[in-house]
């Protein structure tokens, strides 16, 4: 059985790192993360992955949303839950730093896109965001980027490697 954060051995090749803005759609149960939540809940996404810092920036956003104590007991429901699997950020923090150096992307992006290149997993997104579509269009990410909102919209913008 794999503990919390351990990420060196038995992931299956299709799981998917998730942004903290899927997170946020998930905890705000927007109508576009439903049919990912139901994907998430029946095992056919099967380990959805996010970082520590993904987790620390959702409470953050909360916070300002909805309240601390809302905040704190979406949080704990995910970190209890055994569906999303919480990966320790500072496995991949020198490969966020990299391109951190290369791109003008927040940080919390670089490392999120670092768990997708290090772990040879797609990235989701809820929306485009204006920096990370110029960052894919001046050089493609090694990772598949997908966006949530093209799941619930039929669009497709380049998002990195097939």
């Amino acid at each position: 059985m794999l503990k919390r954060g351990d990420w060196m051995s038995s992931e299956p090749s299709v799981s998917t790192v998730l942004d903290t803005s899927v997170l946020i759609e998930l905890a705000v149960d927007s109508s576009p993360s439903r049919k990912l939540r139901d994907e998430i809940l029946s095992g056919s996404l099967r380990t959805p992955l996010t970082g520590e810092l993904n987790v620390m920036e959702l409470a953050y956003v909360l916070c300002k949303k909805v309240g601390p104590e809302a905040s704190r007991r979406s949080v704990g429901l995910l970190r209890r839950a055994s569906q999303v699997r919480i990966l320790s950020s500072s496995s991949f923090l020198d490969a966020a730093a990299s391109l951190k150096c290369e791109r003008s992307m927040s940080m919390v992006d670089c490392v999120t896109i670092a768990m997708g290149e290090t772990l040879s997993a797609p990235v989701l997104f809820a929306r485009h965001e204006r920096e990370l579509d110029l960052e894919l269009k001046k050089k493609p990410f090694t990772t598949k980027v997908s966006y949530l909102e093209d799941r619930t919209t039929g669009k497709k913008r380049p998002g990195g490697p097939d």
